[in-house]
């Protein structure tokens, strides 16, 4: 039995888990893409990531633990790690 769920922004149309999994990759990976106009929709407005030859094909991604202990950056949520700070995984 394959499980289908409602789409209600797309006209209430149905898709199953897949599909829809398939999708979500898709729309956020083009968020890092080149457009028509080659800007890549992830910079928004900041100039220098869209035409800066030294910064325009560099992609900035956040770790949430510090890289050399592993603790968890106070910005991120709290959901990977106790409040001893020790993985809870």
């Amino acid at each position: 039995m394959v499980q289908t769920l409602g789409l209600p922004a797309a006209g209430g149309g149905v898709t199953t888990p897949k599909i829809m999994a398939g999708e979500s990759a898709s729309r956020l990976s083009h968020l890092f893409c080149r457009n028509e106009q080659g800007r890549r929709p992830v910079f928004g407005g900041a100039e220098k990531f869209q035409t800066d030859p030294h910064w325009k094909d560099l992609l900035l991604f956040y770790e949430p633990f510090h890289g050399d202990n592993r603790r968890q950056h106070r910005s991120s949520p709290p959901d990977r790690m106790d409040r001893a700070g020790s993985e809870s995984y």
